[in-house]
């Protein structure tokens, strides 16, 4: 059995609550293991942060789509944006982890992050749309 739910939000920070909100309220319907939605919580916060600091050229609102789905033992988060093009898995710099902070270059330490908490992430660009989807596996 799956379950899906959507929220859309605007470019701001301010509205990223409203998906937490939405991600609790799933997750306690579903019964969903704590440790995976903490993982998607921050997985998604960091990506949803990148989007609105970076991905569109003007100061106009956008929408943010965000589907959130339960099924075959894995959490799975799909979002969409028709910001600039850009696929974070493979345009993001790979972080020099062994560099000290001062030496480190600025990028890709957030796409790092949330490839190393998520089981799958994948990225396709599609009818103007940059599309990312997460997968969290919810058992062992």
């Amino acid at each position: 059995m799956s379950a899906t739910c959507r929220i859309e939000l605007e470019n701001r920070i301010e509205d990223f609550p409203r998906f937490l909100e939405l991600l609790e309220s799933f997750a306690e319907q579903h019964d969903l293991p704590q440790e995976a939605v903490f993982s998607m919580h921050l997985a998604i916060d960091e990506l949803f942060t990148n989007i609105v600091s970076y991905g569109f050229s003007d100061d106009k609102t956008h929408t943010i789509e965000i589907d959130v789905s339960y099924g075959e033992d894995a959490l799975q988060v799909r979002m969409s944006d028709d910001g600039i093009p850009f696929d974070p898995l493979n345009e993001a710099p790979e972080p020099d982890l062994d560099a000290s902070l001062e030496e480190r270059r600025v990028g890709g330490v957030g796409v790092h992050f949330v490839k190393n908490l998520m089981d799958d992430v994948s990225y396709v660009y599609e009818n103007g749309r940059n599309c990312l989807c997460l997968i969290k596996k919810t058992s062992t």
